[in-house]
């Protein structure tokens, strides 16, 4: 919580030669110190010197969460759009990317951004959203701020009692988690309640009992609450002392300053000075219009009726055109905006919302609702709605809007619209306008394809004539457009239900057919899978370590790892064996991060990759002057190595003079640079891979005996991919996935006839190939949709065999490999190599093959 002391520490790294990930993670953090810090103009140009440096190295996923930051930075500097236009571009990453906790933080970022524009009802629908979300994933914080951002609202509609819940709420879940600042906003949140409740000596106990801020836009807050609660009193000239102070404290919010000058407007009118009134209210208004200003021009008349700023704005923006043919270009720009808007949109949610945003921008009503209903009497069903309580809303809605007015314009396909209901003939009987005192209502029917779904309903239950401005004639053409969008939106949403019941009864009939395979398979196949099963259980519950960078869970891949498991405590070398391509290097670095020396380096080097005397001073270091070109001393990576770990990959192609330096030093665990004098000591272990059998170079005098019994104190075997392609699925599910992520994109899907046929290949490459077919499908397909076309497999050349000793000979070394695998399992081993028990029995005893013990 110390921003100033995180700032120096933050800057110094990004100071450093960095990876650009690095980079802009790093000024993400520093936008965040300095939004703690108050310290908005930092805040914001490091929030946007991250989301550059994410877009321009294509980190989609950190472009979210510097979207998240620089939407605050600009909502508490007052720039309003900025901030909107960041979330809404930020959430469209998190959603793509599937980053859950951004998505969550954005979803509340926009929620409380849309309460504070004057979208009630669209806030309120997001901070539930919000709140379920949480409680889902246990986010403490977002529960507690979306009970303090709904305490609010609660307060701007009067209900002291709702507030004081909310609040309650806010309060234990930010207590719980230590939230010093946000528990400081909740005390002066229920400060003002209080005093909308009317009880000014509870208002003034709860402000003496909370502590001094520690934030200074908190403290400038909190003097705007006291010059409150004194206005509140009577105390009007303490009143007008905090709220000076308040709106010229350096470190309040534009936002803050200008409630503060209302409130000081309203000061000035209780002392009798309406010239002074007149000028608070015009700075207040001044201030508020450059926040509205920055906003879409659709938002800025909900900007201005918000229950806080409606006082500044008397008079409604009003559409003063008596004919469509006779709009002005303002009104045409707002219907053609949208009905672009409505067009686009295949979400009924969404058309509803923006239908009502819009609908209310347009009118300057106080309430709205899109009724829908499936007989001219009802019942009906609210749609959508805005500036309406959810209390207002339970039970049948009789409480919510006029249901008399709405079943007679649905009835008899007509718009009404009444100048004052309550004095309007027409209504003289109905009890729910008198019961609500409604006065403006205007309400228009919703069709689409000669048919009635339903109306638009407006009313404002203080005002009278407030829809006389209103031109009826755009408002039909406009309920029409909101009938076709959401008949559109329910036409797509049941499409996509009906493809999603066919996918499903597809998947059931897939699934039934193999069942009825499963019920056909011979006994003997049932029993070993069962002893397979069996074996691979028991074996998953004795791995003590997570080996999650390996992939592949089938039966000779969990024998490896339960090899693994047994090696990782222990300091000896290990010989890590295998074909070129079946991931020796993962093997070996999974002995190193699960054992003892974890903390320690793990150094690598490939032996076949480097000429012999560059390969003996890269592992011994060479003192300067060694030989031509040691301009200065080399460590080596055997000292590099030291409490780690050294890997030595493809060491059968390592000289023969080099292997005998290595005996020396793996012996005497010391070690001598080239050209030096001095033995240095070392401790590292070794891990040592090649795809060579090394016994077989011992017999060929290609390799060093002794060095070979000091590698293979302990051997492991790493599977081809031929031999575990019940593993192909999941690596291929894995390698697009990664190759999706690198590029920003939405994880592709992947068609069904691909994963067979890469289970037909022989995969002479192994996994590294399968890693090559797939990104070149990844690409080829557009990254989409991967399909067996997008696959190009490159078939090996037959294999040749010049005689018919050397065919058994290796018959016999694949016979002898694939009992290895299955452990001596003879079923197992048949099943792999397609030959029948009786003749692999056969074939055991002609090639003389005996178990081991």
């Amino acid at each position: 919580g110390d921003s100033s002391l995180a700032e120096p520490h933050l800057a110094a790294a990004a100071t450093a030669d960095r990876p650009p990930r690095d980079r802009a993670r790093i000024e993400s953090y520093r936008a965040i110190a300095a939004l703690r810090a108050g310290d908005l103009e930092r805040a914001a140009a490091s929030a946007g010197t991250a989301l550059a440096i994410a877009d321009a190295h294509g980190l989609s996923d950190v472009a979210a969460s510097a979207c998240s930051n620089l939407g605050s930075a600009e909502q508490q500097r007052g720039d309003w759009g900025a901030a909107l236009e960041a979330y809404e571009r930020g959430l469209r990453l998190a959603l793509a990317l599937g980053k859950r906790s951004s998505e969550l933080a954005l979803r509340f970022n926009l929620a409380n951004l849309r309460a504070a524009v004057g979208l009630i009802g669209r806030a309120r629908d997001g901070l539930e959203d919000v709140r379920q979300r949480a409680q889902e994933r246990g986010a403490t914080y977002f529960i507690g701020a979306a009970s303090l951002v709904s305490a609010e609202l609660a307060i701007l509609d009067g209900d002291a009692a709702a507030a004081f819940n909310e609040l309650a709420r806010a309060r234990e879940a930010f207590g719980s988690i230590g939230a010093s600042r946000d528990l400081d906003e909740v005390g002066l949140l229920e400060v003002e309640a209080h005093l909308v409740a009317g009880s000014h000596a509870a208002a003034a106990d709860a402000l003496a009992a909370l502590a001094p801020p520690e934030a200074a836009d908190v403290a400038a807050r909190r003097g705007l609450v006291e010059g409150r609660a004194a206005l509140a009193a009577g105390d009007l000239a303490a009143a007008e002392e905090r709220l000076a102070w308040a709106e010229a404290h350096e470190a309040a919010l534009p936002a803050a300053r200008a409630e503060a000058a209302m409130w000081r407007a309203e000061a000035a009118e209780a002392r009798g000075e309406p010239d002074r009134a007149s000028a608070h209210r015009a700075r207040a208004r001044e201030a508020w219009e450059r926040i509205g200003r920055s906003l879409p021009e659709p938002l800025r008349d909900a900007f201005r009726r918000h229950p806080g700023r409606r006082r500044l704005y008397p008079a409604p923006a009003a559409v003063d055109a008596p004919t469509v043919t006779g709009l002005p270009a303002r009104a045409l720009r707002w219907f053609l905006e949208v009905t672009r808007r409505l067009g686009g949109e295949r979400d009924p949610r969404a058309v509803l919302d923006h239908a009502m945003d819009a609908a209310l921008a347009l009118t300057a009503a106080e309430r709205g609702f899109v009724l829908l209903a499936e007989t001219p009497t009802g019942p009906f069903m609210v749609a959508g709605a805005r500036h309406v309580s959810r209390r207002a809303l339970s039970g049948d809605h009789d409480g919510a809007f006029s249901r008399q007015i709405a079943e007679r314009v649905v009835r008899e396909e007509r718009p009404v619209i009444s100048a004052d209901a309550l004095a309007d003939a027409r209504f003289a009987a109905s009890v729910s306008v008198h019961a609500m005192q409604l006065r403006s209502i205007l309400c228009l029917p919703i069709r689409a394809h000669d048919e009635v779904l339903g109306a638009l309903y407006l009313d404002h239950r203080f005002e009278a004539d407030r829809f006389a401005h209103v031109d009826l004639e755009l408002l039909r053409a406009f309920a029409d457009q909101v009938a076709i969008a959401l008949d559109g939106a329910r036409m797509v949403e049941a499409l996509r239900r009906r493809a999603a019941e066919l996918e499903a009864r597809t998947n059931e009939l897939a699934q039934e057919q193999a069942r009825v395979a499963q019920l056909m398979a011979a006994q003997e196949a049932e029993i070993d899978r069962l002893e397979s099963a069996l074996e691979a259980r028991q074996q998953t519950l004795e791995l003590r370590y997570d080996y999650a960078s390996i992939l592949g869970r089938s039966a000779p891949m969990r024998r490896l790892l339960a090899r693994v498991d047994r090696v990782v405590d222990t300091s000896a070398s290990v010989l890590v064996r295998g074909e070129s391509g079946t991931g020796k290097e993962l093997v070996a670095r999974a002995i190193h991060f699960n054992g003892p020396r974890r903390e320690g380096a793990f150094v690598a080097v490939s032996c076949a990759a480097m000429p012999e005397a560059l390969l003996e001073a890269e592992l011994f270091g060479a003192v300067k002057g060694a030989f031509t070109g040691a301009d200065a001393d080399r460590q080596g990576l055997v000292r590099r190595a030291e409490g780690g770990t050294l890997f030595l990959d493809e060491i059968g192609e390592m000289p023969l003079a080099t292997q005998a330096k290595l005996l020396r030093v793996l012996q005497e665990r010391r070690v001598r640079p080239v050209g030096g004098g001095v033995e240095v000591p070392v401790d590292f272990r070794l891990v040592a891979a090649t795809h060579r059998d090394l016994a077989a170079e011992v017999r060929a005098r290609r390799f060093r005996e002794d060095l070979y019994f000091r590698l293979a104190v302990l051997e492991l075997e790493v599977p081809p991919l031929r031999e575990r392609v019940e593993d192909i699925p999941v690596l291929t599910r894995a390698f697009l996935d990664r190759l999706a992520e690198a590029d920003g994109r939405p994880r592709p899907t992947v068609a069904r006839d691909v994963v067979p046929l890469l289970s037909r290949h022989p995969w002479p490459g192994n996994v590294r190939e399968l890693s090559n077919v797939l990104t070149r499908a990844y690409v080829f397909s557009g990254g989409a949709r991967v399909s067996a076309s997008d696959v190009e497999l490159v078939r090996p050349p037959p294999r040749r065999v010049a005689s018919r000793s050397e065919y058994e000979a290796d018959e016999r070394e694949r016979i002898l490999r694939a009992l290895n695998a299955n452990r001596w399992n003879v079923r197992a081993t048949g099943r792999q190599l397609g030959i029948p028990s009786n003749t692999l029995y056969r074939k055991l005893k002609r090639y003389g093959i005996q178990r081991p013990g």
